[in-house]
């Protein structure tokens, strides 16, 4: 069941332990001398507690001299001083009957006095708002299974700019060691991909990343520093990841997590990695807990003051994290002027679960828009003083159930989490929903007793959730740029986003995800901020389409070696519930792809921001397949690695032999054209065809006889032979050419036969053949042996008006036969729907690549082709001597004969003697 905050009515009073601070010192002055914003009005609906008023005095006076100011401001109004703060603010106890609001009013008048004001009342922020987020049951399963993750859409994602990865596939991935160097992979943390917005924010990309982090001091309910994930075991024993702050409820040194909020805060940003134990934390520093909330999370606004003041005041710390709110106070102004400008931290706060665009404080600080909520405005504060060096955090994570009635949810980070407020006085977004991460260990705590959250670890939900995530990249980059301050820091968090370089951010659709106030608004990202990528490649075996299972996949920026990693199968045992009659079983997936993480940014379109311009070659390698590591991803192009992720798309190796294997591929286009009239090509839009046309060759049934024959699917199409009607493409027609792979096409099950590649071989003639015109050094027939792609000549409807669908049903040049040239022709899927490319491999390497440059050369991939066939290359075997490879990259029309559409086209074989346009072969006698 989804774990939610569930609080009561919040004006209820609290029991505060009163002590007396015995050693302070007077006031910081305010930069520039400014007087809080806040001191000015009162919030009269703001709650607070029933008798205390917090008074600032004035700085500058020697002890004694305040002591007794301080003592005859109190006795204005009949209070007693029941605590004084170490930055010189006193609370104010009064009588049970006093008017608290009047009592502060006349305190803030007296000389000496900078500010007075109530009490007020701080909390988490309540999420209970999340129950609008999901309906019906909720089964959490559903939530763990893959993990989204954001992509620069490209011709290697298909246009895709989020993409769906099973988790176990993500947790099978296994490390390489190349060049002396252990390649990156993933921690081995159990519940590591439970936790979806570690991976959304980029965290598993730099998860290797070595680059120390600030400190991060965390105001929350406290933290339980016994737990052992926020323990590292280390070789000189255990390191804390938890430095013991200070206890503002209890006025001790043991901030110990009684809630559980404040522990599942630091987990998200310290969580030790590769422990095989919990998660992983963004976040590669320390965390400073220090308690300011009690077991139900409530606070005031003198403890939160007097925190953040400790904060601000350590050396250890560049950052702190607040995931909790409330109304404006002048005390907490104050303390967060005195901790940004004065000692340079960066704040970061969450911005609050109303699911509206409502100021709470201290993310309001961040505020310098005076249009900024519709809550306050045209009249909401602004703070020019603390605005960017305060970071308001909304919230990613919109739930929505799979299917219809199913009871199964899943996650969008891409979209608003409906709880969180926004607005433009929002900095940046992370994800909230369903955040897994570290609870108190094996004790008890107001969340586990009175809420149903489980020990040790479990699920919340929030911008409380998102805010760790901000704080966490900030240290980050903190830590890889140390030079920069907190100004720059909170600038680079909430605005360094080049993986999209998209200045709409968040407001993207239009506002369908987002309101257009968060338009300009971004994700947080910490692999942009440490100017990281990752790079996902899928391969396959070339003849069967099958998963090439233990290839290792290498990036190489020149000849440096930047990271490799394996295509390695994910197994699982069987579930217990499940009844399975052998529970030790393992089951096993095998992949087809595999990541490579923290891949510096670099290559030719990265120059112009002043990163490396030598571009990255992807490598692949695997034994009997490969001899040596080879470019098997060119079809990307010129390959950089952006912020972010990055796809190779995918390839496929042929097993090694001394045959020519013709691997064949091509770019779907999905999305393009933006209509779809025909839903028969919709629902099977995938498909191209390769061909080997071969040269004159003995008829196995008949050495005298020789015909020019085609290895391929048109073995079955076309009459140029009296053994073309081979149903399986002519597979047994002649013994020395295979079509292996056909992929792209429909199959009777699901899933079969979607690589959209195909694989025909040209074998090495057997002893057992006819020897007849065989070359001696390469025993390949004498002639040409040529590679045609075909898309049957067929189109798509682009404008919807019931025009261009020729599928190949009488081949028409105008690709207009539907209509009869009414109406707008079709758009050729040939160079334009998709976009074949060819390799030619020989001993395990790779002797030609050959990209589509459509009609004429050079002209840029993806122009239409506008006929047939598209001609690859050719492969000429003489009677002795090497083969030669010469690359045609031409269109044209298959058939023979005269005229446009029936002839003067591609003659890629003998042509004698046909008659007619499918023509029928005379039979020709070999010497």
């Amino acid at each position: 069941m989804r774990k939610l905050f569930r609080f009561f009515n919040i004006l209820i009073a609290l029991s505060l332990v009163a002590s007396l601070f015995m050693s302070f010192m007077p006031a910081e002055a305010r930069t520039g001398g400014a007087a809080p914003l806040a001191h000015q009005q009162m919030d009269a609906n703001a709650p607070y507690v029933p008798g205390e008023v917090v008074v600032f005095m004035a700085g500058g006076k020697k002890l004694p001299n305040f002591s007794i100011q301080a003592q005859k401001t109190a006795n204005t109004v009949g209070a007693r001083i029941t605590r004084v703060s170490e930055t010189g603010s006193l609370l104010l106890s009064l009588p049970a009957n006093a008017d608290v609001k009047a009592a502060a009013a006349s305190l803030q008048s007296q000389a000496g006095v900078a500010f007075a004001e109530p009490n007020y009342i701080y909390s988490l922020p309540d999420p209970a708002a999340t129950s609008a987020s999901i309906s019906g049951s909720f089964n959490s399963s559903s939530l763990k299974d893959y993990e989204i993750r954001s992509v620069k859409p490209s011709k290697a994602t298909d246009g895709k700019d989020r993409v769906a990865v099973p988790i176990e596939a993500l947790q099978s991935m296994r490390r390489v060691k190349a060049d002396g160097k252990i390649a990156a992979v993933y921690p081995n943390d159990p519940y590591l991909w439970w936790n979806g917005g570690w991976s959304w924010v980029g965290a598993g990309i730099v998860s290797p990343n070595a680059t120390a982090s600030a400190n991060i001091c965390e105001i929350d309910t406290g933290v339980d520093y016994t737990h052992p994930d926020l323990i590292k075991q280390t070789s000189l024993g255990p390191v804390p990841m938890i430095v013991k702050g200070y206890d503002f409820v209890n006025n001790d040194a043991d901030p110990m997590d009684d809630n559980g909020h404040g522990t599942h805060v630091a987990g998200i940003m310290v969580a030790v990695a590769n422990n095989k134990q919990g998660i992983a934390g963004v976040s590669t520093g320390k965390v400073v807990a220090v308690k300011a909330l009690t077991a139900q999370g409530f606070g005031t606004n003198f403890d939160i003051s007097r925190a953040i003041n400790f904060c601000a005041n350590r050396t250890d710390i560049k950052v702190i994290n607040m995931s909790l709110g409330g109304p404006e106070s002048a005390a907490i102004e104050t303390a967060v002027d005195y901790a940004v400008n004065t000692k340079g931290k960066l704040l970061v706060a969450a911005a609050g679960n109303a699911g509206a665009d409502m100021p709470t404080w201290p993310a309001f600080f961040a505020n310098n828009d005076v249009n900024g909520s519709a809550a306050c405005a045209p009249t909401c504060s602004t703070y020019p003083s603390l605005t960017g060096k305060v970071l308001a955090v909304a919230a990613d994570g919109y739930t929505y159930e799979s299917s219809p009635g199913s009871g199964y949810y899943s996650v969008d980070y891409g979209c608003m989490a409906p709880y969180s407020n926004y607005g433009s006085w929002v900095s940046v977004a992370a994800p909230g929903t369903w955040i897994y991460s570290t609870t108190p260990w094996d004790k008890t705590f107001w969340m586990n007793s009175n809420e149903g959250v489980n020990t040790r670890f479990d699920s919340l939900s929030g911008t409380s959730m998102a805010t760790p995530f901000v704080a966490a990249a900030a240290a980050r980059r903190w830590g890889y740029k140390p030079l920069e301050n907190n100004t720059q820091v909170a600038y680079d968090v909430s605005n360094y986003s080049p993986s999209s370089l998209d200045t709409a951010g968040l407001n993207e659709g239009g506002g369908a995800c987002w309101p257009s106030s968060m338009s300009g608004k971004f994700d947080v990202n910490v692999a942009d901020l440490l100017n990281r990528g990752g790079l996902s490649g899928s391969l396959f075996d070339a003849s069967t389409g099958l998963p090439l299972n233990g290839a290792t996949i290498s990036a190489y920026q020149g000849t440096a070696l930047r990271g490799s990693a394996v295509i390695t199968p994910y197994t699982w045992t069987a579930n217990p519930i499940d009844q399975n009659p052998d529970p030790k079983r393992i089951y096993m997936g095998f992949n087809q792809w595999t990541d490579i993480i923290n891949l510096p940014v670099g290559g030719p379109d990265l120059a112009s921001y002043g990163f490396p311009a030598t571009p990255y070659v992807i490598k692949a390698f695997k034994a009997g397949y490969t001899a040596s590591p080879q470019p098997v991803f060119q079809q990307v192009g010129v390959q950089d690695i952006w912020w972010g992720w990055n796809g190779t798309g995918f390839s496929a190796i042929p097993p090694k032999s001394a045959n020519f294997d013709f691997y064949t591929g091509w770019w779907m286009f999905y999305g393009y054209p933006p209509a779809f009239a025909d839903a028969d090509f919709y629902n099977n839009p995938a498909d191209l065809d390769s061909n080997v046309w071969i040269p004159n060759v003995p008829n196995p049934q008949d050495a005298s006889q020789f015909y020019p024959f085609i290895a391929g699917p048109e073995g079955n199409t076309f009459g140029f032979g009296p053994l073309e009607g081979d149903p399986t493409g002519a597979l047994g027609a002649f013994p020395f050419a295979r079509w292996k792979y056909d992929g792209g096409v429909d199959r009777p099950c699901i899933g079969c036969g979607w690589v959209r590649t195909e694989d025909i071989t040209v074998q090495n003639r057997k002893p057992a053949h006819s020897p007849l015109l065989a070359n001696a050094a390469l025993p390949y027939y004498p002639g040409n042996y040529t590679l045609m792609v075909t898309d049957y000549g067929q189109t798509i409807d682009q404008d919807s008006d019931g025009c261009g669908n020729n599928y190949g049903y009488g081949f028409n040049p105008s690709y207009d036969n539907t209509c009869a040239g009414i109406g707008t022709p079709g758009i050729p899927l040939l160079g334009v729907y998709m976009t074949p490319w060819v390799y030619v491999w020989k001993d395990g390497v790779i002797k030609a690549y050959v990209p589509f440059n459509g009609n004429t050369s050079p002209v840029n991939p993806g122009d239409p082709c506008n006929a047939h066939w598209w001609k690859a290359l050719t492969i000429t075997s003489g009677l002795s001597g090497a083969p030669t490879i010469t690359v045609n990259n031409q269109c044209g029309d298959a058939y023979p004969g005269t005229g446009a559409g029936i002839g003067g086209g591609i003659q890629p074989y003998y042509s004698q003697g046909y008659t007619g346009q499918m023509g029928i072969l005379n039979t020709q006698k070999g010497k």
